[in-house]
């Protein structure tokens, strides 16, 4: 097995490992999540976590296919997924503490237009490349993005009640 596609296993492993850790000290009140050093590591898990997916697929040793068609879906696929994280962060115009619910924008349409970019750039690559191996972390990551999703829809639910609850009727995940 190449080294690379190691590395790359690792890097998302670690980023994941430090996306639950944050999420599990925020639910037990254990992090401020308005300290940069906090905010930092935030972001560097979650570069960690999806930077390594824009390698691990094509070092991946159990490639089961390899065509033209199936690279240019998945690049349309991953970079519609990024530009749906990207877009649902600029509505958000911060990655915690938002002081109110955001229903404008990507968020007029999706609950979660981040977490939806995050699996569909998943999604992407493992599409691209036919990465058996990395199809194998990416039901982990995947579970992982949907575990933050339903952290956060619980905190909203709690935050914002009937509110919460009538926007979640007209939005998509």
């Amino acid at each position: 097995m190449k080294s690379s596609f190691i590395l790359a296993v690792c890097m998302c492993l670690s980023g994941n490992l430090g996306r639950m850790t944050y999420e599990w000290l925020k639910g037990k009140g254990r992090v401020d999540t308005g300290n940069k050093a906090v905010l930092s590591a935030l972001v560097i898990s979650m570069s960690l976590f999806l930077g390594s997916w824009t390698f691990m697929c094509s070092y991946d040793p159990l490639c089961i296919y390899r065509s033209s068609a199936a690279v240019v879906v998945g690049n349309v696929v991953s970079f519609a997924g990024l530009g749906l994280a990207i877009g649902g962060l600029m509505s958000l115009k911060r990655i915690e503490n938002v002081d109110h619910l955001v229903t404008t924008g990507l968020f007029s349409r999706i609950r979660h237009p981040m977490y939806s970019g995050f699996i569909l750039w998943i999604v992407g690559w493992i599409v691209g490349y036919g990465a058996l191996l990395s199809g194998a972390l990416a039901a982990i990551s995947v579970s992982a993005v949907l575990h933050w999703r339903g952290l956060e829809e619980r905190a909203l639910e709690s935050r914002y009640g009937e509110a919460y609850s009538r926007y979640r009727e007209r939005t998509w995940f």
